[in-house]
């Protein structure tokens, strides 16, 4: 398989959905309804998508994923740094115009 994926690649590629899932879920991160593939903050705080990992971490539901709380708790961090915007940038442009 000459396109297949380094192991770490796709470890890391499976850390970052699961963040942002949990995010997603918390309502932490939304995406536009109308560009979907935009991704922006949401109404509640990194706090709420923490805990639901704790939660999930403790339960055993993320320990396939992350290797340890810390790491999961990186990895929300992560994703709620790397979207930072609080709406839409295309609305947003689309509007400035």
């Amino acid at each position: 398989m000459a396109n297949a994926k380094p192991h770490w690649m796709a470890d890391a590629e499976e850390k970052h959905a699961a963040a942002l899932q949990l995010a997603f879920e918390t309502g932490t991160l939304a995406r536009c309804r109308r560009h979907g593939e935009c991704t922006f903050r949401g109404a509640k705080p990194l706090q709420a998508a923490l805990a639901l990992g704790e939660a999930c971490y403790r339960a055993g539901s993320l320990a396939s994923v992350y290797g340890s709380r810390e790491e999961m708790i990186s990895a929300l961090e992560a994703v709620y740094r790397e979207h930072w915007r609080s709406e839409c940038p295309l609305c947003t442009k689309w509007m400035d115009e």
